[in-house]
């Protein structure tokens, strides 16, 4: 395939001077570029709060939209991507279509299936897309959706390398200042679960939660980062664990984890040893996890192997430049170029 010109729209952090940038839009322009395209980030939300002398985003949707469209018009993009793109409006995806003939529409969601505000509007745009892509590889959960006939296909998070500030598989666990870690916002019922594991948890196992839960501060940027990697292992905990989790579905969290070899614990109804195997580990209910988290931590050795072929598993099956060359081979050409050992299908 020859090189593309692709505009990616979603949140690139520019009011909080590129923050976040270990998210997923920059995952994925980091490996459209080294798949060999040229990548233009057009930050909706930045726009938006820029266009209103108030900053407030809310005014400036419409000013935002227009720029969207100018943009699209100047660059003449191959692929127009859409990454959790809210403020764009139905009518603009119309101006995109006449301002580059022939360049293809897709939009990707990294949310939970039963977050249902945030699919209804990922619904609503796979009316406007060509191709629309979510974490979660279940065909009947995501017809369930209810988007047109073959419009939704499955992609993995992408493993960004480039983020990795350390690789836990080479540190012992005497020189790092926990056991255990999570880091996370307390939505749903997340508080719930880190206290459960908690005390499931010996006093000498050294484990830390915060990020937002127990009333921590929200961490971002470089700090956000070292303290993830201040840790040997960290269980990949779901919004709701009474809710199951989808086949495959994990948020960005564990592609953060395997870029730093930090073993993940993910519940075994994702599925996920599917793509890496014995690199992360499985659990089945918050004291099988606590139980196995145990078990590891007495067992460095097995632990450091883990970790590293979680992380060699992460980059060569799910590197963000993998990641963008199937979706290049899905949105542009007729289906994928290779097996990428993952579900593939238009559902």
């Amino acid at each position: 395939m020859t090189a593309k010109r692709i505009l990616l729209i979603g949140d690139f952090g520019r009011s909080g001077f590129g923050a976040p940038y270990y998210n997923t839009n920059f995952a994925l322009h980091a490996g459209f570029v080294r798949a060999g395209c040229h990548v233009l980030p057009f930050s909706d939300r930045d726009t938006a709060r820029e266009a209103s002398m108030l900053g407030r985003k809310g005014l400036g949707r419409g000013a935002m939209n227009k720029a969207l469209v100018d943009t699209a018009h100047t660059y003449q993009p191959h692929l127009i991507l859409f990454g959790h793109a809210d403020m764009t409006a139905p009518a603009t995806f119309d101006s995109l279509r006449r301002s580059v003939p022939g360049a293809r529409l897709a939009q990707f969601n990294v949310d939970a299936l039963f977050r249902s505000a945030t699919m209804a509007r990922f619904r609503d745009r796979a009316t406007h897309v060509d191709l629309s892509f979510i974490t979660t590889a279940s065909p009947e959960r995501l017809r369930a959706i209810g988007a047109p006939p073959g419009t939704i296909a499955y992609f993995p998070n992408p493993v960004d390398s480039g983020i990795a500030v350390h690789d836990l598989s080479q540190v012992a666990r005497g020189d790092v200042a926990y056991d255990g870690i999570f880091l996370g916002t307390p939505i749903e019922r997340r508080e719930e679960q880190v206290d459960a594991l908690a005390a499931h948890l010996s006093p000498d196992f050294r484990f830390y939660a915060g990020g937002g839960v127990r009333g921590s501060a929200r961490l971002t940027g470089p700090r956000y980062l070292e303290t993830l990697a201040s840790a040997t292992m960290s269980p990949n905990l779901p919004l709701d664990h009474s809710v199951p989790v989808d086949f495959l579905y994990s948020s960005d969290r564990l592609a953060h984890l395997l870029c730093h070899a930090i073993v993940p614990f993910c519940p075994a109804e994702s599925g996920l040893e599917t793509l890496y195997e014995d690199g992360i580990v499985t659990y089945m209910d918050l004291e099988d996890l606590a139980d196995k988290m145990h078990r590891l931590a007495e067992d460095d050795t097995q632990r450091r192997a883990i970790a590293a072929k979680g992380k060699r598993l992460g980059v060569d099956r799910t590197g963000a430049d993998r990641v963008a060359r199937y979706m290049l081979d899905m949105v542009l050409g007729e289906g994928p170029t290779t097996d990428y050992g993952w579900p593939s299908d238009r559902i």
